[in-house]
């Protein structure tokens, strides 16, 4: 008989085990060492004054937590909604897509306006904890669920500082120099292309050809990071527009290879949005006349 002053049955058994080589469950220790592994696993036990070692290891419950998928509002065609299921995919996270297009009103429906009062796709609902904006959900994925993904979220801080500036890099100037091109034309305003802008479009390239010219990843890593998983949405929308301006870049087209060759379900995930993005670009186009 064991007497422990309100210690808990777990560490009342882990004890036990330690002194008892002759615990007649001893083969079972290591299953309750190897739940540390285990997500969303946690014990319930009772603690009492007195009882047996027997008694103590009956009172170890398993209780497991089922963890609703992640919910993540938003249209296929849309690159940023592209960019997190690429990110979600590579990860392993289990997520449910509902879809949500600004175009259709989806994003004005007092539902939706009380999780995203800004009325924007993508959003994404993670049991409860509601996030906006892509490239934070990018980090945010990352920082919570990255651990799995050698190099994809590293504890270095100089090494990480160069990733999220390759994402606000991606927000603030790859992105938009690809968006201002197309943009006028899916919504039937043009189909002519401003010098300046494809000038600025060449400009963006030259700056992400040099990024990954050393064979490196965007962020000069060796492994993919989400840095990069931005870059792809981006470029693999840019390709749909089949500009002249995207032929001579080589280094380019290697790194883009290269990422998705990472993702085990790159069609589902990013590529057949790109090509649906593409018929509907290639679509308006022709309305603009």
């Amino acid at each position: 008989m064991c007497h422990t002053n309100k210690k808990s049955a777990l560490s009342t058994y882990t004890r036990l085990m330690s002194v008892n080589r002759t615990w007649p469950f001893s083969n079972l220790n290591r299953n309750v060492y190897r739940v540390r592994t285990l997500p969303y696993r946690v014990y319930e036990h009772e603690s009492t004054p007195r009882y047996s070692p027997l008694k103590a290891y009956l009172k170890l419950k398993p209780l497991y937590i089922k963890m609703a998928p992640i919910k993540l509002y938003g249209f296929e065609e849309s690159p940023p909604t592209r960019a997190v299921k690429m990110c979600l995919d590579y990860l392993n996270v289990p997520y449910e897509l509902v879809f949500c297009h600004p175009a259709q009103g989806h994003t004005r429906t007092p539902e939706f306006l009380k999780m995203n009062p800004m009325h924007a796709a993508p959003t994404m609902d993670d049991n409860g904890f509601v996030l906006t904006e892509s490239r934070a959900m990018l980090m945010y994925l990352a920082e919570k669920y990255g651990s799995n993904r050698t190099g994809f979220w590293p504890s270095d801080e100089a090494k990480r500082a160069r990733i999220q500036a390759r994402i606000h890099f991606d927000a603030g100037n790859f992105y938009p120099s690809v968006f201002n091109i197309f943009f006028p034309t899916i919504t039937l305003q043009s189909a002519e292309i401003p010098q300046d802008k494809l000038d600025t479009l060449k400009e963006t390239l030259k700056w992400v050809s040099d990024m990954v010219r050393s064979g490196y990843y965007v962020a000069k890593t060796r492994d993919m990071t989400p840095a990069d998983i931005a870059f792809m949405a981006t470029w693999g929308t840019l390709l749909q527009l089949n500009l002249a301006e995207t032929k001579n870049f080589p280094h380019i087209d290697s790194w883009f290879k290269k990422c998705k060759a990472q993702l085990p379900h790159y069609e589902s995930a990013g590529g057949l949005g790109s090509e649906e993005f593409g018929v509907f670009y290639r679509a308006q186009k022709a309305r603009c006349g």
